[in-house]
């Protein structure tokens, strides 16, 4: 049944190339849809691979056999598709494979931070949308090797009445352990809190998730801008669904080798997601009276960082 659905997923780099290879094992061949013609052009000759950690070893597995790629998708074809693009591309990314769905189509939001839920709602309604809540550390090596560096329960769920299709889509990711879950948004307030905290004081201090729980002053600090966090949401009637700070410590220690996104992003120059993370909760905040300046602190040094190097990578 699974190998018969004609799954999307747009945007290649990490989380898109995590989900095929999950995909994969449920015998799903899904169809990427690449924003870059160089990734998708190095892939068509050198396949697409991820490293995964099993036991004390890594096992390589070399997907690219399993992947066709598209320039243009047939009308109305695809069932169900997973967005992984960056927060700041899923608009442009959405409206582009709009003329792809099929009528009863599910489209699934992948991204970091806030924002991105809401305008697939407002584009295809509640009920045709959702949002994964992905808990996974994967990082690029080079245009065609990713590794996962380590992975925690996820969560799929909408903001409406669940629909029994989320139980499907939810059992093609079980490799991933995906749990289906009511109340979305507590969980993707969880998630915005941890990465308001990992994300930018690992990319600042250039280091891996480790240094979260292993630097008594980063763990400081990362606390400090958790319980911020946490404030704001309890300001707009959020319910989380586990304590934040512990769930730090245990993010930050599932993931520990792995490179947060937005140090990824430093790295190579590229744009960060700090404007729907940091400077969202710090935006929230200040609508409903909470001064959260820590983020606005992070949000500033993200984007003199991010200025920075974009600046010496263009020259």
């Amino acid at each position: 049944m699974c190998s018969k659905l004609r799954v999307g997923i747009v945007g290649g780099g990490a989380v898109g190339t995590l989900l095929a290879y999950i995909l994969n094992l449920c015998n799903v061949k899904p169809y990427i849809v690449y924003r870059s013609n160089v990734k998708k052009q190095k892939r068509s000759h050198e396949g697409l691979k991820l490293l995964v950690k099993s036991s004390v070893k890594y096992i390589e597995h070399t997907i690219n056999a399993h992947h066709v790629m598209y320039d243009e998708l047939p009308e109305k074809f695809l069932n169900i598709v997973f967005i992984a693009t960056k927060a700041y591309d899923f608009r442009s990314a959405l409206l582009s494979i709009m003329p792809a769905l099929s009528d009863d189509a599910i489209v699934v939001s992948c991204q970091n931070g806030l924002w991105s839920l809401e305008f697939l709602e407002n584009v295809l309604g509640k009920e045709r949308s959702a949002a994964l809540i992905l808990n996974a550390g994967v990082y690029e090596v080079n245009d065609v090797t990713y590794v996962l560096a380590g992975y925690g329960r996820s969560y799929i769920g909408q903001r409406c009445r669940i629909r029994p299709w989320l139980n499907k889509v939810a059992k093609l990711l079980h490799a991933l352990n995906v749990k289906v879950v009511e109340d979305i948004e507590g969980y993707r307030w969880l998630k915005l809190i941890i990465n308001s905290a990992i994300n930018p004081i690992t990319a600042i201090l250039r280091a891996r998730n480790s240094i979260i729980v292993d630097d008594p002053l980063a763990a400081k600090l990362a606390a400090k801008v958790v319980l911020e966090g946490w404030l704001v949401s309890k300001s707009i009637g959020v319910t989380l669904p586990r304590n934040p700070i512990v769930e730090l410590v245990n993010v930050a220690h599932s993931t520990r080798d792995n490179y947060s996104s937005m140090y990824q992003d430093i790295l190579k120059g590229r744009r960060t997601e700090v404007d729907y993370i940091n400077a969202a909760i710090a935006e929230i905040g200040r609508k409903v009276g909470v001064n959260a300046v820590l983020n606005q602190v992070l949000t500033l040094l993200i984007k003199l960082i991010e200025n920075r190097t974009r600046g010496l990578a263009a020259n």
